[in-house]
């Protein structure tokens, strides 16, 4: 994920291309690429569940819920310092997620307790809470809280994302749609919202005006990194034994975008902008990974691979779009 995180910056300040223009295009091509990879494992038929509604709710949710979260974070990522720092406070949308779940396993619903209900709580997860609220502190200190800032606009978009990934879960567990699936009807409803919000503005010549390589750059970033990092992270929600820890690992690249653009601006600082930052801003960044990891279930994995004789943790549902 460190290359569009990074490109998102790159590409603005040298075609002058908008956060959502850029966003247009990196979806593009993620959904080209997955549906590229269902035909050629003959896995078409996937892609239209029964009953049909499901496609529509899917869509639904990725046009109001995922798609504006993803706008939020890319136009943050666009005018923050560094994209490290939104991507670090972006990163509490895992607790937020796992804390949400024990919360709707709670509900009296049945079929919400038996596909929310698995939920366990360990007390380094208490710990991991204490480590990412200082870490947030620490990364949006001197930043004042509003919503026009990148500060403002990552909180925006924690809850509505955090909708989408109880979303992921609830299709896959009551419906047995694969997760994969779900990421491209979300995707497509993602690229509709940014469509939208483009034609809205009146920048509908916009989506074609960059200059040089603009479009096409941006567009071979959503075939390939894109599509490789998307696709990996649900595979790897889905086949780790602790979902939580496929997602809370992934944490990890705030810090990878954080130094990559520091590195950036000063190796070729004609095509990467100034990026700002300091040692208390880097800290709360690994204070914010360190607590995602324990609330992930981290901790438990790790001591239960030490010790084989211990059962396997249950499966907490952290899920990544």
């Amino acid at each position: 994920m460190i290359p569009p995180l990074l490109s998102i910056p790159f590409f603005s300040r040298n075609f002058g291309m908008s956060f959502d223009v850029i966003g247009f295009w990196y979806f593009v091509g993620i959904c080209a690429m997955t549906t590229g990879l269902f035909w050629r494992h003959s896995r078409l038929p996937e892609l239209v569940p029964s009953p049909r509604s499901l496609i529509l709710q899917m869509l639904g949710t990725g046009l109001v819920f995922v798609g504006a979260a993803y706008g939020l974070q890319m136009w943050s990522i666009g005018i923050a310092p560094n994209p490290g720092l939104p991507t670090g406070v972006y990163s509490a949308l895992g607790p937020v997620v796992f804390f949400s779940s024990i919360a709707v396993g709670k509900m009296p619903h049945a079929r919400l307790r038996r596909h929310f209900g698995d939920v366990t709580r360990h007390a380094t997860q208490a710990i991991g809470v204490l480590l990412v609220i200082p870490g947030g502190l620490l990364i949006a200190a001197g930043t004042e809280l509003r919503l026009g800032n990148w500060l403002g606009l990552t909180l925006a978009a924690i809850p509505l994302m955090a909708v989408g990934q109880l979303g992921v879960r609830w299709f896959k567990a009551a419906h047995g749609i694969a997760q994969e699936v779900v990421m491209l009807w979300y995707f497509l409803g993602t690229l509709l919202a940014f469509l939208a919000w483009i034609l809205a503005g009146g920048r509908g010549a916009h989506l074609l005006a960059a200059p040089s390589w603009g479009v096409p750059g941006m567009l071979l970033v959503g075939l390939t990194a894109g599509a490789a990092a998307n696709w990996l992270m649900f595979k790897a929600v889905a086949d780790a034994p602790n979902p939580g820890l496929a997602y809370s690992v992934y944490s990890g690249s705030a810090i990878g975008a954080y130094c990559g653009a520091l590195a950036g601006a000063w190796l070729a600082p004609a095509y990467f902008p100034a990026a700002g930052g300091d040692a208390g801003k880097l800290a709360g960044i690994v204070l914010v990974m360190v607590g995602v990891l324990l609330i992930g279930g981290m901790w438990e994995y790790l001591t239960s691979v030490r010790r084989p004789g211990l059962p396997q943790p249950a499966q907490p549902p952290h899920l990544r779009i």
